[in-house]
């Protein structure tokens, strides 16, 4: 045989050999299943976007994804209900106790409602301070902007039991739903002339119907009468995870609440422009991290540790390839890609560049972090909680430019991933240790 076809045929095996290896547990179909939803509802957020900066403007557009980063700061924060609620719905799936899934799923919506009811009525009654830390002019923008946070405080429920049971196709086209509603009811509401606290208002409806769509998505869980289960497990588990979805919630989009603050309303629409490219890739590793999560808690509950550092370096390993190649397009283009996309007013510049690769150190951790809470390993949530201290720190006392701010995400991402890589050597180099 040729010599060239060996090696060929080699290669080729190596290839099919490496795709089969990352394809355990079906890691690679589900990923790829759900980056595919994530490529849709992320294409669909930037046509969201597209318009509504050109239409807005800086300053008026700026102040809308304020409230929308507030509002995905509390989705993220949120999102310990979605872990945990995979977790025990992952847990009772492996053991076919449906009757147990139907009580966590009964008892989480009907807390997580008066949760909501009770942040509407903090933020009812202190509209006019937030709206004065903002430099928000209308505060009933912000009472409108309540009923969107009662509402997300449902949403995380709804993904959190379709994750345990694996339905990633339904978590797709939920989130789809989602983003759809979104663009169609703003794009409307804002072809038409209105400004934000109609199209604020026009949010609340849309994720009204989603809810109720879920509804319908949700069924099946809702076929065995409530088997009513010990509490004590779950909230253990809870407390660490909240800590660390709110901080790590916190060192993703404080950033862009301080902005607001400090700077011109001008500058925070250019800062929100580049914070909503970069977060791109956060949007991917989150993706990613949401497939191995309930697998990972499969794997840890049946004991095969071999298993679990494969789905991790396997997650790894599939994100690292669309997020480098996506990292370097953005940092490497920054002017291109925030002209063609937002137009010369937005004078996004460099600045996106330094952003997009402090994104990309999160994303990292992100998926590490999540590998942890999966395996009940909470020394990391400290380190997180200092950076975010640090971070809101050093904003404060040096904010003379966005540049400030943009290289303040670096450094400070860039160590909260190294001390991740530090804590998971194990489980990450094991092959060379």
């Amino acid at each position: 045989m040729d010599p060239d076809t060996k090696k060929s045929k080699k290669l080729l095996g190596e290839k099919t050999k490496f795709l089969a290896n990352i394809n355990s547990e079906n890691l690679l179909k589900n990923i790829w299943q759900v980056s595919l939803n994530s490529i849709i509802v992320a294409l669909i957020t930037l046509v969201f976007h597209f318009i509504l900066s050109r239409r807005l403007g800086p300053a008026q557009y700026g102040e809308l994804e304020t409230l929308l980063t507030i509002n995905m700061t509390i989705l993220i924060m949120l999102s310990a209900v979605c872990f945990i609620v995979t977790r025990f719905i992952s847990y009772y799936r492996t053991r076919s106790q449906y009757d147990k899934m139907k009580f966590l799923a009964n008892w989480a919506f009907i807390f997580f409602f008066i949760i909501g009811m009770a942040a509407f009525i903090i933020n009812l009654i202190f509209s006019n301070i937030f709206a004065s830390f903002l430099n928000i002019e209308d505060h009933t923008i912000l009472i409108v902007f309540g009923f969107l946070v009662w509402i997300s405080f449902l949403m995380p429920i709804i993904e959190g039991i379709l994750r345990g049971l694996q339905e990633f196709d339904s978590v797709g086209k939920y989130k789809i739903l989602d983003a759809a509603l979104r663009l169609i009811i703003a794009s409307t509401l804002v072809m038409l002339g209105f400004f934000n606290k109609q199209i604020i208002i026009g949010l609340v409806a849309g994720g009204i119907i989603t809810v109720l769509f879920s509804a319908y998505i949700l069924k099946r869980v809702y076929i065995n009468k409530p088997y009513k289960i010990e509490m004590k497990e779950i909230y253990r588990f809870a407390i660490p995870v909240f800590l660390a979805c709110i901080t790590y919630a916190l060192l993703s989009n404080v950033d862009l609440v301080l902005v607001k603050h400090f700077f011109t309303a001008e500058q925070t629409g250019y800062y929100a422009a580049a914070q909503m490219f970069a977060k791109i890739i956060l949007t991917i590793a989150f993706g990613s991290a949401g497939v191995m999560f309930p697998k990972l808690i499969e794997e840890h509950s049946n004991g095969n540790k071999k298993e679990i550092k494969k789905i991790l370096k396997n997650t790894l390993k599939i994100f690292l390839v669309g997020g480098i190649i996506l990292t370097a397009i953005i940092a490497i283009w920054p002017h291109q890609i925030s002209h063609a996309f937002f137009g010369k007013q937005y004078d996004v510049g460099s600045m996106l560049s330094i952003y997009v690769i402090a994104t990309f150190f999160l994303s990292v951790s992100v998926i590490l972090m999540m590998y942890d809470l999966a395996l009940k390993r909470y020394k990391f949530i400290p380190v997180f909680i200092l950076a975010v201290i640090i971070m809101i720190y050093q904003i404060i006392q040096l904010h003379n430019t966005l540049y400030d701010i943009v290289w303040t995400l670096f450094v400070i991402d860039g160590l909260v991933l190294a001390f991740m890589l530090i804590y998971n050597r194990k489980a990450v180099f094991s092959q060379f240790i």
